[in-house]
């Protein structure tokens, strides 16, 4: 049962009395050098942890699966969703999250970071405008496909904003919806 009139499949957005956390993010740009380690990236770029730490922490240094991903959030205290949510068109771009690009004709995904309308992507000098970047991977046949938002730093109450109610078992956050 969808919480606060929200949408099922549309968490965190469709929360109309619960506006949520601008993030006023400062992150630093990380490059990718030939490594199929983007998840590890996109990581360490919203964490502040450099790529070697998140690596540790994953157990490896290639490609990740969300549920890595989630689970190195959370044990860094920032709230998330258990897995990535479809981007529909209609639907404001999280304020902060990790993307699933998608390449034409390539199995799999590229991680990315999109924070307050830029994107940070490994393979990029530096963070691009979200709407330049966008136009640019359409362009290519690419797109994002799906989102995972992210609240940092995970607390009692942020959690109560994604999931509207408090899971006190092991810092979950559960799944809305």
């Amino acid at each position: 049962m969808p919480v606060h009139g929200a949408r099922a499949g549309n968490w965190p957005y469709a929360i109309p009395d619960r506006p949520l956390p601008v993030c006023s993010c400062k992150m630093n740009h990380i490059r990718q050098y030939g490594k199929r380690n983007c998840g590890q990236i996109a990581v360490a770029v919203v964490t502040g942890k450099t790529v070697a730490e998140i690596e540790a922490i994953v157990g490896h240094c290639h490609g990740t699966k969300t549920k890595e991903l989630v689970s190195v959030l959370r044990f860094l205290n920032y709230a998330c969703a258990d897995k990535c949510r479809r981007k529909p068109d209609d639907v404001p771009v999280p304020t902060l999250a990790l993307a699933q690009l998608r390449r034409p004709g390539r199995a799999g995904w590229h991680w990315i970071v999109v924070a307050d309308n830029m994107v940070y992507d490994g393979h990029y000098y530096e963070a691009e405008p979200l709407a330049a970047y966008i136009a640019v991977r359409t362009a290519l046949g690419e797109r994002i496909t799906s989102w995972l938002p992210i609240v940092k730093p995970a607390s009692t109450v942020l959690q109560w904003h994604i999931s509207g109610r408090i899971d006190a078992s092991a810092g979950s956050v559960p799944e809305n919806g």
